[in-house]
């Protein structure tokens, strides 16, 4: 599956996000225009109604309020049963005969009959219209009350001219509509500029950290600087990073020039004494011993390189329950006799207690015997080991670690 890239995506994203912004704020605006001019033309349309529904029904017409904030003038007319004209106010007989003769070559009188009314659009006019059936006589506008057998229906319509309205509405939007562009435009250039330069950023510290796997010096390398302040310290990672993995390397290197040369020495003393033997130039009881001690050593040295490969490889340790007084006294009584033998003051104190950790032990054991063997090179006078309420220290009177060696006191193969 190909991935998609940062700048596609930023500009994706953020594009539909403000066509979604402004979406919602031509949405919330074309209803609260909508529900502003029905609030406008309710009242104007059916006041029409109120007073023919009074009528028809044989009722006192009621006061209608006059509202002050109307600007549009509601008409009406009614038709009979064929659609025919038999009455429009002020005038407007074409108006309402095209408006009824729409609604019903559209089969729309049924959806124009709502409380709210609806659109309809003729001639460049746009008129608000609302329908509704009487019966009874029609008598000079109205739609009197009759017998029963002399009844007839008759349709009204109201409508309400708001062309100039629907005009300001459409400005609206085109407004809005300018808006969005102008508002997109400029923002999705300038982010194809930022885009741009995170860009030739990347490019700068991926050509930096290339150079720097071909060994080049930082103050050899001609490369374009990064636009933004982030990658710089990116960068400065990198060279770090960079130069942990070579002192790392090399520290490698060093131990492995070490440990053949380690291996060297106890394979030429055997080499020479068995050599010997076979010669009869020195006796079995005087090169036995020595053979085995370098053969001790060859080992030492073999299980140590095995153990750093069992290290690396991340093998499944051995998890048991280790009680830390017991692994410190363990520790003390090994190398007791050992810093004796240094002419060094050793001083322990370990508490009894039962806390436990979970662990393996022999390596834990051996973590605490390479702490020791350091702290024994480099002790002038004491050592001391200590252990109170579950916490394990161990301190000498040497010399203090330099700063510089503190962050890399756990690199593998560092050596201060």
């Amino acid at each position: 599956m190909k991935k998609k890239t940062l700048t596609h995506n930023l500009i994706l994203t953020i594009s539909l996000t403000l066509s979604a912004a402004f979406l919602l704020i031509f949405l919330s605006f074309h209803y609260v225009i909508r529900d502003y001019v029905n609030q406008i033309t309710r009242d104007a349309m059916q006041s029409h109604f109120t007073i023919l529904d009074s009528v028809n029904k044989n009722q006192k017409i009621p006061d209608i309020p006059i509202n002050d904030n109307t600007f549009v003038w509601s008409q009406y007319a009614i038709f009979d049963q064929n659609y025919q004209t038999l009455f429009t106010s002020e005038d407007h007989n074409k108006e309402g005969g095209a408006i009824v003769t729409y609604l019903n070559q559209n089969n729309r009188l049924k959806a124009s009959e709502d409380k709210l009314g609806i659109l309809v659009t003729l001639s460049k006019k746009t008129y608000l219209v609302r329908t509704k059936y009487y019966e009874g006589a029609f008598d000079d506008g109205i739609i009197a009350p009759s017998k029963k057998n002399k009844r007839k229906t008759y349709l009204v319509l109201a409508f309400i001219d708001v062309t100039m309205i629907q005009r300001v509405v459409n400005r609206i939007n085109l407004v809005l509509v300018g808006i969005l562009f102008a508002t997109l435009i400029p923002l999705l250039l300038m982010l194809q500029r930022t885009l741009s330069g995170v860009g030739q950023s990347i490019d700068v510290v991926k050509q930096y950290i290339a150079r720097l796997w071909r060994d080049q010096e930082p103050s050899q390398m001609k490369t374009q600087e990064v636009i933004f302040a982030e990658f710089d310290d990116l960068l400065a990672e990198s060279h770090e990073m960079a130069n942990r993995i070579k002192q790392a390397e090399e520290s490698q290197r060093q131990f492995f020039q070490n440990a053949s040369h380690e291996l060297r020495t106890p394979l030429m003393s055997i080499q020479g004494y068995t050599e010997a033997l076979q010669e009869g130039v020195i006796p079995k009881e005087q090169a036995l011993p020595i053979l085995l001690s370098e053969s001790h050593k060859m080992k030492r040295l073999v299980d140590d390189m095995i153990f750093l490969s069992r290290l690396d490889s991340h093998q499944h340790t051995n998890k048991e329950t280790v009680t830390l007084a017991t692994l410190a006294k363990e520790c003390a009584d090994y190398f007791a006799p050992i810093i004796s033998q240094h002419h060094l003051a050793f001083f322990c104190q370990i508490d009894d207690d039962e806390l436990v950790v979970r662990g393996d032990n022999d390596r834990l054991q051996r973590a605490l015997a390479n702490i020791m063997t350091n702290a024994l090179r480099y002790a002038k006078s004491q050592i001391v080991l200590s252990y109170k309420q579950g916490m394990l220290t161990l301190s000498n009177d040497g010399p203090a670690i330099s700063k510089e060696d503190l962050p890399l006191l756990f690199e593998r193969f560092y050596k201060g």
